[in-house]
């Protein structure tokens, strides 16, 4: 017996006719009545009995007729809970710098959020080095990731690169900063090594005569714009009002070129989830090859900006 017996079945008792029995299912009247007769075959059984007023059920027809209900009934549900199992998706759990997360993120999500509506996002903003330890703890399932992380079990897609630059409200040589005020913020810990790994390459034994810490990036700047001292951080921190107020430098290594810093978008080698796989390939399609921040490129712009 199977789900098509039980259509039967419970039609024909339903009916208490094999010709509105056969209309019902569309199939034809010889085809009721020998599958009737395979399943009295199967079970020993007489099923029904004709009479001029219809068909009646036999005992052992109504006992098969109410299991042939019960497991249409068991079916449905098991075929509305599959249904509900399938399509009731786990939010899309995205962990995101800080400061990408209010520069970026939004663009990026608002795209996104216009081309797949019915995808719920979950976003958590920390440190790269927190967001690493929650992308391979799955408490995230992608990220984007400040920094040079490495890790065998993610696939990385760069999607920026940008300098290290020095800010400060006058225009200072590079030469004189361990002798000017630094304005300190609360970073990560990979760039805040990179940033001492290059001072004691330039400055090796020197300190700033004074430093002023503040809570995150944007309250460095703003302290800087008001004369507080320079700053060292990444460009992309400085938004393009701010850029004008201030005098930037590219902060270069020991060949001259820029010190660029990358983000990159991190998610697994292994499963994800068909929201994660949509937003992967989302971002990589906006992103083919990193965007660069240029800050000569930059410079150059804002002189033609002004003489016009």
């Amino acid at each position: 017996m199977d789900e098509k017996d039980w259509l039967l079945l419970a039609t024909l008792a339903r009916s208490k006719s094999i010709t509105r029995a056969a209309e019902s299912i569309y199939i034809s009247q010889p085809a009721v009545t020998k599958r009737v007769k395979l399943l009295e075959n199967e079970f020993q059984v007489k099923i029904l009995i004709r009479s001029n007023e219809g068909i009646q059920l036999t005992e052992a027809g109504k006992y098969l007729v109410q299991y042939a209900e019960e497991m249409i009934r068991i079916t449905e549900k098991a075929k509305k809970d599959v249904k509900n199992i399938y399509h009731k998706k786990e939010p899309l759990r995205i962990g995101i710098p800080r400061m990408f997360s209010q520069m970026m993120m939004p663009a990026i999500m608002g795209q996104f959020l216009k081309a797949y509506p019915n995808i719920h996002a979950q976003l958590r903003s920390g440190f790269s080095s927190e967001i690493i330890q929650w992308i391979c703890s799955g408490e995230e399932e992608i990220a984007f990731i400040r920094g040079d992380y490495h890790n065998s079990a993610f696939f990385s897609h760069p999607i920026t690169m940008d300098p290290i630059c020095v800010i400060s409200r006058d225009e200072v040589e590079i030469d004189e900063l361990p002798n000017l005020p630094r304005v300190f913020y609360r970073t990560d810990l990979q760039l805040s090594s990179l940033l001492d790994s290059w001072w004691k390459k330039h400055f090796y034994g020197c300190i700033p005569t004074a430093k002023l810490e503040v809570g995150d990036s944007q309250a460095c700047v703003y302290t800087v714009k008001q004369g507080a001292g320079f700053a060292i951080l990444p460009l992309y921190v400085v938004n393009e009002t701010d850029r004008k107020d201030l005098h930037i430098q590219a902060l270069l290594n020991q060949n001259g070129k820029p010190i660029m810093r990358k983000t990159s978008l991190f998610y697994p080698k292994g499963h994800m989830t068909d929201c994660a796989r949509c937003f992967v390939d989302y971002v990589k399609e906006m992103f083919p090859s990193p965007l660069c921040s240029d800050i000569y490129e930059w410079r150059e712009a804002s002189e033609h900006e002004e003489k016009a």
